[in-house]
């Protein structure tokens, strides 16, 4: 049900977009983020979260890369919403600063209207920490009252996995949401042998990955706001796509533009 994030942004005609993108429910992005947490989604770009004509969301494809690392467009600082954020062609290695093979150095703003679900831009000004939508509590509350080994019995996880999700559930139930994906992104996933209970590969977690999907990005400042305009060029004129100053809720009530490591050209 419902049509892909990605479809609507690249399909749907621009003032018919921005008006359908207010739609969406702040309660179901913060699910959407609390989910794509808890669980390491790694997987979560446009294709896979649909959109409702009520403003609800479905959130599709979840086995796929579930446990792996919290890459997914309503969080920051992961590849999926840096690309949102550069595009494909102006990705750079955050480790190096480097251009990727495939990257020409130009940044293009294609996705900027998904940048709008960002979880930031639905939550509190301090952000949501522990102020959950109804029913989140009593699931974490039921997973780590489970502990480890029972989490692993009842789901037939792999001991490495059940451990990740125990310890996640307690850090966002003591210590918020924001603490919680902080210190979710320096968990790596490293798939090694095989689990001998559930014959599936079991995983070990570290701070270095080379992979380039894994790594951490800076924090931008969220785009909650989207406008489209025109610019010329020469005679004629493109439309373009301008995050329009949002306040900060990463860094108190300073006004702040969208921050890039290089401009767009």
């Amino acid at each position: 049900a419902g049509v892909s994030v990605d479809q609507l942004v690249h399909h749907m005609p621009r003032p018919a977009l921005l008006s359908f993108l207010q739609k969406v429910n702040r309660t179901r992005i913060q699910l959407a983020s609390i989910f794509d947490l808890l669980v390491a989604q790694g997987d979560r770009h446009g294709e896979n979260a649909h959109m409702m004509e009520d403003g609800n969301l479905m959130l599709i494809d979840n086995f796929d890369k579930s446990f792996f690392y919290p890459n997914s467009l309503f969080l920051p600082r992961n590849f999926i919403s840096e690309r949102l954020y550069v595009g494909n062609s102006g990705l750079r290695d955050p480790r190096t600063h480097a251009n990727m093979p495939w990257s020409r150095n130009k940044v293009t703003r294609d996705g900027w209207p998904m940048l709008t679900f960002d979880v930031r831009c639905h939550s509190p000004a301090r952000g949501m920490r522990a102020h959950f939508p109804p029913g989140v509590k009593t699931c974490l509350a039921k997973l780590r009252s489970l502990r480890v080994d029972g989490i692993q019995a009842r789901y037939s996880m792999p001991h490495a996995l059940a451990s990740m999700l125990h310890r996640r559930a307690t850090l966002m139930a003591t210590r918020g949401f924001e603490k919680a994906h902080e210190l979710a992104l320096l968990a790596k996933p490293v798939k090694t042998e095989k689990d001998p209970v559930t014959n599936g590969p079991t995983y070990s977690f570290d701070t270095k990955v080379e992979l380039f999907e894994l790594q951490t990005f800076p924090w931008r400042p969220p785009c909650c706001k989207v406008e489209f305009t025109k610019r010329s060029l020469g005679q004629d004129f493109q439309s373009s796509i301008e995050c329009v100053p949002a306040i900060s809720k990463m860094v108190g009530n300073e006004t702040h533009v969208l921050e890039l490591d290089h401009p767009p050209q």
